[in-house]
């Protein structure tokens, strides 16, 4: 096998992987008691993907910031501006998953929306 089949292999399995990694796909997350903003449709399968979140910013971050939910615990990390909070505020974020992220845990929100509660 020469060099350009050993790439091609290697691409497809890393693909492969990831794949296998990804935890819920977005419209699972759309029809979760703790997401429903309201813009997804529960009943047909299919969402606009939009989510809704309330928690606490955390330190828990590699790479973006990160929040628990205040519900479910479950670890969110964060894209988008957040500069005006700070590790310990409690959070209302509305966002969709990210598909693809650089954040290394948790399921990705881009955030387009955040407020105190």
């Amino acid at each position: 096998m020469n060099k350009s089949g050993i790439a091609v292999g290697m691409t497809l399995v890393l693909i492969l992987t990831q794949s296998a990694c990804t935890s819920k796909p977005a419209a699972d997350l759309v029809t979760s008691e703790n997401a429903m903003t309201g813009n997804g449709d529960s009943g047909s399968g299919k969402s606009s993907g939009s989510i809704t979140i309330s928690g606490t910013l955390t330190d828990e971050g590699v790479e973006c910031r990160a929040m628990r939910d205040g519900k479910t615990n479950e670890l969110y990390t964060l894209t988008g501006n957040l500069s005006d909070f700070k590790t310990g505020d409690r959070v209302r974020v509305v966002g969709t998953i990210a598909e693809i992220s650089i954040c290394q845990q948790g399921r990705t929100i881009s955030v387009s929306s955040v407020v105190r509660v």
